[in-house]
C-alpha cells in the first residue's frame, strides 16, 4: 500500500503532527507514505527533517492560487507515475486540490474535516467550496470529533462522518536531571510552578484571555509561572496583553520550539484557552506527558478531559479559567491523581496503533470503492 496525505503546509500545527504520528506507525507496518505540501511557508518548522527520518518522500506543488490548472494537472499526474493506493487530505487546500487531483488520477480519496464549529452563514468562500468538494467527491469523509461530525453534517446531507479521534505518540520520558535543567533555564528556579500553552499564536487559541486569567491567578499563587511555546501573528496582542498586567517577570513566551516533549514533561500544567477547536493534538500531548489540563469548554476537548484528567471552563471566561487554576494548583494531591488519569485515557483511547487501524479500514473501503452516502446514525 502506498498512502500519499496531502495537506496545506508544513508549518506547526496538530493537523502537521498527525502526519508524523501516521508516519511513525506506518513505518512499523512497512506502510509506504508520502506527503504532498502544497505551500512552501514552512516558516522554522522542522517537520520536513522529521518525515524524512522516518522514510517519508516530501514533495511540493506550491501555486499562487489553490485553483491553480497547472498544479492541479501536475499532481494528478505526480499520483498516476507513483503508484498511489489512496489519498488522504487535510485542511483547506488539502482537501480541495487533493480531491480534486485524486479523482482525475482515478484515486481513491479519504478527507479529514478538523474544524469544529463550522457555521455555512459565516465561513467563507473557501470554506463552504471545500465542504462541498468533500461532500460530492470524498468516498469516505472523517471528523476528528464529534463536534467537528455535528457541524458538517447538516451541509453534507445523506453522507456518513466518520468519528476518528486524533492519536498521539507516547511522549519520550525525562531524566530528574533534564527536567530540573529546562525549568531552571526557563524558569530560573526550578521549585516554581510551570503553567504551559503549547500552540500556534492564532486569533482562534484566545491566548489574551489566558493572559488575563492568569493576571488574576498570580496574586494567589506567586511561585506560579506562565509558559507559552508558539508563534503566530497574535504575538503583538498577546505582548500587549502582557504589558498592561505588568506580567513580564512572571509570563514567558519561547517563540516556536521543537523540543515540546522535553516542555511538557518539564511543565506541572496545561492550560488552553482556545474559542474554537476540534480535538487539539496540543491538549493529547500534554495528557500524554501526565500533565493535569485546564481548557476550555470547546470542540470535543470535555469528552477527552473527563473530570479525573483535568478541568474545562466555558470560553472567552477569564474568571473561570482564573478559578479553575487557582483551585487545581491549591490542591497538589488532586493534581496528582490526575497526572496518572490523562496519561492511562490516552493509552485507551488515543493510541497510533488504534487510530491507524481506523483509518486503514477507511483506506480499504475507499478503494473498494464504497462511496456511503446513508444519513449518520446518532
Amino acid at each position: 500500500m502506498h498512502v500519499v496525505q496531502v495537506i496545506d503546509s508544513l508549518y506547526r500545527g496538530g493537523a502537521q503532527q498527525l502526519l508524523v504520528t501516521f508516519a511513525i506507525e506506518a513505518q512499523r507496518r512497512g506502510i509506504k507514505t508520502s506527503v504532498v505540501c502544497l505551500k512552501d511557508e514552512d516558516r522554522g518548522s522542522n517537520l520536513v527533517e522529521r518525515l524524512n527520518s522516518l522514510g517519508v518522500e516530501v514533495v511540493r506543488f506550491a501555486a499562487p492560487k489553490m485553483l491553480a490548472p497547472k498544479r492541479i494537472w501536475q499532481l494528478t499526474r505526480w499520483l498516476r507515475r507513483n503508484r498511489v493506493s489512496v489519498v488522504h487530505t487535510h485542511l483547506t487546500y488539502g482537501n480541495v486540490v487533493g480531491i480534486l487531483a485524486a479523482r482525475l488520477a482515478n484515486i481513491p480519496v479519504v478527507a479529514t474535516m478538523h474544524l469544529a464549529g463550522f457555521d455555512p452563514s459565516i465561513a467563507n468562500r473557501q470554506q463552504q467550496f471545500e465542504a462541498q468538494i468533500v461532500r460530492f467527491l470524498a468516498q469516505q469523509i472523517i471528523a476528528v470529533g464529534y463536534t467537528t461530525r455535528d457541524a458538517y453534517q447538516p451541509i453534507m446531507p445523506n453522507r456518513t462522518l466518520h468519528v476518528v479521534h486524533n492519536a498521539v505518540v507516547a511522549v519520550p520520558e525525562i531524566s530528574a536531571e533534564q527536567r530540573i535543567a529546562t525549568r531552571e533555564a526557563i524558569l530560573g528556579d526550578p521549585d516554581l510552578t510551570m503553567l504551559i500553552n503549547v500552540g500556534r499564536f492564532a486569533a482562534i487559541k484566545d491566548l489574551p484571555t489566558l493572559i488575563d486569567a492568569f493576571a488574576l491567578v498570580h496574586p494567589q499563587h506567586p511561585e506560579a509561572r506562565l509558559v507559552l511555546a508558539g508563534e503566530g501573528d497574535q504575538r503583538p496582542k498577546i505582548e500587549a496583553k502582557i504589558d498592561e498586567h505588568q506580567l513580564h517577570a512572571v509570563v514567558n513566551l519561547l517563540g516556536a520550539r521543537d523540543d515540546i516533549p522535553v516542555l511538557l514533561r518539564s511543565a506541572d500544567v496545561f492550560v488552553s484557552s482556545s474559542a474554537n477547536e476540534g480535538l487539539p493534538i496540543a491538549v493529547l500531548e500534554a495528557m500524554a506527558a501526565g500533565l493535569p489540563i485546564v481548557a476550555t469548554k470547546v470542540g470535543d476537548i470535555p469528552q477527552v478531559v473527563r473530570e479525573q484528567a483535568g478541568v474545562t471552563v466555558a470560553p472567552h471566561d477569564q474568571q473561570a479559567l482564573a478559578a479553575a487554576i487557582n483551585q487545581l494548583l491549591s490542591e497538589p494531591s488532586h493534581m496528582q491523581q490526575m497526572q496518572q488519569a490523562a496519561q492511562t485515557i490516552i493509552e485507551q483511547y488515543h493510541s497510533p496503533s488504534a487510530w491507524v487501524d481506523q483509518l486503514l479500514t477507511l483506506y480499504t473501503a475507499a478503494h473498494e470503492g464504497v462511496d456511503q452516502r446513508e444519513a449518520v446514525s446518532t
